[in-house]
């Protein structure tokens, strides 16, 4: 059953090996106590803004967090905190990354995907001199995905890391992210850019950081393009007065391969703004069964309708539709 699972979602591996610990070589000081307290109040503002739909004030929240991070002053040799015992030159900052000779990918337990547990797992490792990978532990928790992140990460080979030309022992940081979704939720790249800024990271901080400023920032834009040109808000159809879209262009949703072999069956609720164009947009989902809510968003997102008029004027609309999923 969980062999199917592995590659039934997307399964993102934030290889940090390449990107973090990249960063780590040029990572700024950390922050001083004020700013790096700022810091957290704008991350944590801004995932309570992003969680209710208030999209612009997310993002303002971001950008906020954003400007405090590029006043930082650069550079010094920040690095996850140190383990017990021995150190090791960092990969990326202190010697050169070795390359990656295999990648096994984790596998999603079935458990965790159908309750929707997603999340970025960090990961503290040691490459041996031999290219494999030593005392991974975690850095970050999602307790539901650990274990799996942990099975994969140390069937891992690297090629041997030298450093000066002699063979030896390096230490580097990854981030696995497991996401039901095309792309891990804002909420979880917001959570791994929280991470970094408390354990002082904060060029891998502002990694994360960017990443999640340009996903809220589309969406923010795709639904601002679905609000009439006067700022006025959408009409909500709530029956009576205003004759709901009629759906000229019906994509039906795949199924995902994995919830059918899971038996996993039900129906998903989602909200959106019908435009002027008759194209769906800013949508969300209010009833989730979390191994199908992306296969209804990618079907609803090609769906077209009429558009509304109001006294003879296209206007955009809210409406909620059910997209079901029956097993055969």
């Amino acid at each position: 059953m969980r062999d199917f699972l592995r590659q039934a979602f997307c399964l993102t591996i934030a290889f940090s090996l390449g990107a973090l610990t990249a960063a780590a070589q040029s990572a700024p000081a950390p922050a001083p106590g004020a700013d790096r307290q700022a810091l957290v109040r704008h991350l944590d503002l801004a995932r309570e803004h992003y969680t209710n739909r208030r999209l612009s004030e997310a993002q303002r929240e971001l950008s906020d967090a954003a400007d405090v991070l590029r006043t930082i002053r650069a550079p010094a040799d920040t690095q996850p905190p140190a383990r017990a015992g021995k150190q090791h030159p960092r990969g990326g900052r202190d010697v050169p990354m070795p390359g990656v000779l295999k990648r096994v990918e984790p596998e999603y337990p079935l458990e965790a995907a159908k309750q929707g547990v997603t999340g970025s797992i960090v990961i503290d490792l040691v490459i041996g001199k031999d290219g494999k990978v030593r005392e991974p532990r975690i850095a970050r928790s999602v307790p539901a995905l650990d274990q799996a992140a942990l099975a994969a990460v140390r069937q891992w080979q690297f090629a041997k890391p030298r450093v000066g030309g002699s063979p030896a022992e390096i230490s580097a940081t990854l981030v696995l992210a497991f996401s039901l979704r095309h792309v891990p939720p804002p909420t979880d790249d917001i959570d791994l850019a929280r991470f970094h800024v408390e354990r002082g990271d904060d060029a891998a901080a502002r990694i994360a950081l960017d990443r999640v400023l340009e996903t809220v920032t589309a969406e923010f834009e795709d639904c601002l393009a679905a609000r009439p040109k006067d700022g006025s808000a959408p009409v909500r159809i709530a029956g009576g007065t205003i004759k709901p879209p009629t759906k000229t262009r019906d994509v039906k949703p795949v199924y995902p391969a994995a919830a059918q072999r899971a038996r996993v069956s039900g129906f998903v609720v989602v909200e959106g703004t019908v435009g002027p164009d008759g194209r769906l947009r800013c949508i969300r989902v209010l009833r989730s069964v979390p191994m199908l809510d992306q296969a209804a968003i990618d079907a609803v997102r090609q769906w077209e309708f009429t558009p509304t008029l109001m006294n003879g004027v296209p206007v955009p609309v809210i409406m909620t539709t059910t997209v079901n999923f029956t097993l055969q």
